[in-house]
């Protein structure tokens, strides 16, 4: 028994830091999460510059699970650099507003995170001389992450604003995804006579690349009297949002393979996309077969308007 000893101290004592690594190192940002922190500081940046504080500290992060100290550190730098991008560079960070108070009430000792009230909230303010307070909860949900920013007048309390801000984050495979369903009409093009709205549907899975999303789509021009256009495009996507809207919009250029009829040859697609809220999407798009020789597809091109669901940001 004496020989096993040193084998379970080893076990014991193994456990015992696994168990406060797990706890003292929080897990890492997946990579949807990052890229949703960008726009969320973004949105929230623009937020502020609307408000125009001359300064302000940031007094505090709250987060929840499963959030880890490290989205705090994360999604502070990207506010700081879009609060930069906007010319508001003079922004602290609260130490004092994040140490624990200690009050006395009746028999009871209430140990409270942060600022307890306005006078403190004075006292602190005074150590800072700066024009606002802001407070900051962030959220992750399993299909997006939200934040809450609200904004204190340093020296009176006074609530200045309050707002939320949510972009989808859907993670597939450690990366952040985007996927793509529009189903819309239009018209082939050159129209030689009368004809209906020609239906069209999309569908578009994009992974990021860094400094934009990168994937495929695959879709079908489908017309009564001259076929049914497929294809299939390598996509690249440019993203940018509407200020502190929760609107953003994709350009999507893309280059690829497509056939109608016994016509085969490269096709290029065009599309912008809007994306409204956590799901909705709606866009123009254009499609453009390249033919040479004397053999002419029977779609040549298309343009036309569609409306879907987006899956992630």
């Amino acid at each position: 028994m004496k020989g096993f000893r040193p084998l379970i101290f080893a076990v014991v004592a193994l456990s015992f830091f696994l168990t406060f690594a797990s706890s003292a190192f929080g897990k890492a940002p997946e990579e949807a999460e990052l890229v949703a922190m960008h726009y969320l500081g973004e949105q929230m940046a623009s937020w502020i510059d609307g408000i125009k504080p001359e300064s302000l500290s940031i007094f505090a992060i709250n987060l929840s699970g499963p959030l880890d100290p490290e989205h705090s550190r994360y999604f502070e730098t990207e506010l700081r650099k879009g609060l930069s991008d906007r010319g508001i560079n003079k922004v602290q960070t609260c130490m004092e507003c994040r140490n624990p108070y200690v009050t006395v009430k009746d028999d009871k000792v209430i140990v409270s995170a942060g600022v307890a009230d306005a006078e403190t909230l004075k006292r602190v303010a005074g150590k800072q001389p700066v024009q606002a307070f802001l407070i900051i909860d962030l959220y992750r949900t399993k299909l997006r992450m939200e934040a809450q920013g609200q904004l204190l007048d340093a020296q009176s309390g006074d609530m200045l604003g309050v707002e939320r801000f949510s972009v989808p984050a859907l993670n597939l495979s450690d990366s952040s995804a985007q996927i793509l369903l529009t189903f819309g009409a239009g018209m082939v093009l050159p129209n030689s006579g009368p004809q209906d709205f020609t239906p069209c549907g999309n569908a578009s899975l994009l992974e990021e690349v860094g400094f934009a999303k990168a994937g495929l789509t695959t879709g079908a021009v489908i017309s009564s009297t001259l076929g049914t256009l497929i294809y299939v495009v390598p996509t690249i996507s440019f993203r940018g949002h509407f200020g502190n809207s929760g609107m953003s919009y994709a350009l999507m250029p893309g280059l690829g393979y497509g056939f109608v009829g016994g016509f085969k040859g490269l096709d290029t697609r065009i599309s912008f996309e809007i994306f409204w809220g956590s799901w909705a999407v709606f866009g123009v798009e254009g499609n453009y077969v390249v033919s040479s020789g004397s053999t002419k597809p029977a779609i040549p091109s298309y343009a036309g308007f569609h409306v879907g669901i987006a899956f992630g940001r």
